[in-house]
C-alpha cells in the first residue's frame, strides 16, 4: 500500500526454538576461536533476548557481572531508537561468553569479532546461523530474531510479569510486547510448552 509501512514479518508466526534445537546449534558451532565466538553469539541472543544489532554493538565493559544473582547486567548503549537500557543475561549465557573470552582476551572494542579483529556484522550473522542450523540438522528456519521471540516466550512461560519482559526486550510500549507474546503460532506454543 502506498504511503504505508507494512511489516510483513508481523503476518508470519514467530519462530520459537526448543531447548534441544538451541543445544544442537551450540553443539555444531565448531571449535577454536570462531566456534567459541559463535557459541557466545547464540548464547547472548538466546539468554538475553537482545536484538542482533544490540548484541553486535556490545563492548566488554557493557557486561557487568552480578555475583549476587549470577549472570550479568548488559548495558545496551545503542538500542532501537538510540535508547539505552540495562538488560539481564542468564548465567548460562554468561558461561558461553566466558568460554569465548578465554580465547578473545580483554582487549577493548567490539565484543564479538573475528580472529583478526574484524567486527562481526548483521549480514554475516544472517549467513552464519542458517549454516550452523544445516550442520546441526535443524529443519526450521534459524535467525537471530527467533532467539528473541524464544527468550520472551520462555520468560512468560516461567511466570515473569509482562512489564519485566517489556523492559528486558526494550519495547517502548506494552502493546508491542503483547503482540510479541500473542503472535506465537499454536503449533510453536504447544511444542515449546511440551518441551519445557
Amino acid at each position: 500500500m502506498k504511503g504505508r509501512n507494512v511489516n510483513r514479518a508481523q503476518d508470519m508466526p514467530a519462530e520459537l526454538y526448543d531447548k534441544a534445537v538451541v543445544q544442537a546449534l551450540l553443539d555444531h558451532c565448531g571449535r577454536g576461536f570462531h566456534g567459541k565466538r559463535n557459541r557466545a553469539l547464540i548464547g547472548l541472543l538466546y539468554h538475553s533476548g537482545l536484538r542482533c544489532a544490540e548484541v553486535l554493538s556490545l563492548q566488554l565493559h557493557d557486561i557487568i557481572r552480578d555475583a549476587e544473582h549470577g549472570g550479568a547486567r548488559i548495558h545496551v548503549r545503542s538500542g532501537k531508537g538510540r535508547k539505552q537500557r540495562v538488560s539481564a543475561l542468564r548465567p548460562a549465557g554468561l558461561a558461553l561468553l566466558d568460554e569465548f573470552l578465554s580465547v578473545r582476551g580483554d582487549e577493548p572494542g567490539q565484543l564479538l569479532r573475528s580472529f583478526d579483529g574484524k567486527p562481526l556484522g548483521t549480514a554475516a550473522v544472517r549467513m552464519l546461523l542458517p549454516r550452523i542450523a544445516k550442520k546441526a540438522g535443524v529443519q526450521q528456519r534459524v535467525h537471530a530474531h527467533g532467539f528473541r521471540h524464544t527468550h520472551a516466550f520462555e520468560l512468560l512461560n516461567s511466570g515473569v510479569p509482562t512489564p519485566f519482559i517489556q523492559r528486558q526486550l526494550g519495547h517502548s510500549r506494552m502493546t508491542v510486547t503483547e503482540r510479541y507474546l500473542n503472535h506465537v503460532s499454536p503449533e510453536a506454543m504447544f511444542a515449546a510448552v511440551v518441551a519445557s
